[in-house]
């Protein structure tokens, strides 16, 4: 393993624990103030911004694989991307508030949380 993998796989492993422990802080505040469906609805949107984020990674994992320097396959790619991670964000969605009956309200501010946690990182990372 090249230097450059192994410093990506200890920064992903860096990444996951942090979102681990957001995660449960997200899910055990909800739980506190509004409990356990709160929790669950807290805790799957979350998950669903953690899905997100890596269904783009592995996305991008392909894109330098396949595509290198073939424009218009990396524009495919991309398309490809956007449309299932809106596929899965809609149907989790739909799961968490329909099927499961899931309150609304922690659903999205975890789903919120998750998506800020993932660009406050990158922000901190760079700086």
């Amino acid at each position: 393993m090249t230097r450059g993998a192994s410093e990506l796989q200890a920064k992903l492993r860096r990444r996951a624990g942090m979102h681990l422990v957001l995660l449960a802080t997200v899910a055990g505040s909800a739980w506190l103030l509004k409990g356990t469906g709160a929790a669950f609805g807290a805790a799957l949107g979350y998950s669903v911004a953690a899905i997100n984020a890596l269904l783009l990674l592995w996305h991008l994992m392909r894109a330098m694989q396949l595509a290198s320097a073939d424009p218009h396959r990396n524009l495919r790619l991309m398309y490809r991307c956007a449309l299932e991670r809106f596929a899965v964000t809609a149907t989790l969605f739909a799961l968490g508030i329909g099927l499961w009956q899931l309150p609304v309200l922690p659903l999205l501010g975890g789903f919120v949380i998750g998506l800020f946690a993932q660009y406050a990182n990158e922000i901190f990372e760079k700086a």
